[in-house]
């Protein structure tokens, strides 16, 4: 498989990847992130993780030359470095530093009022499966806020705050994406909710039948 061609694309999500392997021998640092209820836990198509709390990244979790890499911000660790990601040391990853690194998120993240909107929206409904999806197509990427699994049918979401500017085609340019790939669609979220019932991070037993066809616009009154 061309890694090049499907980065990005549904294609590009592997549930036997490595990463995913060595997850579900359940290292304590993965049971801390997933015991943790202010956090929600996201798995991205080309086979990493991201841990959100309140909008901002705790982790990206890789899995590179055998071993485990989680990165994040510096000023979430409280390090000045000329880089902007550094590598979290596990063997100092424990509660008490999962406790300084969201003190930090809350003290530094103010860049994306949508994003904690969402982490709260998510604590609040479990019907959301899925956040920040994005896509790649040949003309741009195609970006998804929230995707709702509800009476077996998947709806894709887009969140907006009250008052902020929105470009009227983008509902559009979802659903042209859903009519040209909904039977992929539906494979993707079958085998994603799947994985992630399997790596302990969602519980649905609810299977997807249908994606429909409208997507949703949710104005957040803020």
């Amino acid at each position: 498989m061309n890694t090049k061609m499907t980065k990005g694309t549904f294609d590009a999500l592997d549930p036997q990847a490595d990463l995913f392997t060595e997850l579900k021998k359940n290292p304590e640092w993965w049971k801390m992130l997933k015991e943790d209820k202010e956090l929600h836990i996201e798995i991205r198509k080309d086979n990493y993780i991201n841990a959100y709390y309140n909008g901002g990244s705790v982790a990206k979790i890789e899995y590179k030359a055998k071993d485990f890499v989680l990165t994040t911000n510096q000023k979430y660790l409280g390090i000045k470095d000329d880089k902007d990601y550094l590598r979290i040391d596990l063997a100092e990853f424990n509660k008490d530093m999962l406790k300084q690194i969201k003190e930090r998120i809350c003290k530094n993240y103010n860049k994306h009022i949508k994003r904690w909107l969402q982490d709260k929206m998510i604590a609040m409904d479990k019907n959301y499966i899925d956040s920040e999806f994005q896509y790649n197509q040949t003309n741009g990427t195609l970006h998804i806020d929230l995707i709702e699994l509800k009476d077996s049918a998947l709806t894709f979401i887009e969140l907006k705050q009250n008052g902020e500017n929105r470009n009227p085609n983008n509902l559009d340019i979802i659903e042209q994406f859903i009519a040209d790939n909904k039977a992929a669609i539906l494979d993707y979220y079958k085998k994603l909710i799947t994985l992630k019932n399997e790596l302990g991070i969602l519980s649905v037993s609810n299977t997807p039948v249908s994606v429909n066809d409208t997507p949703k616009l949710i104005i957040e009154n803020t």
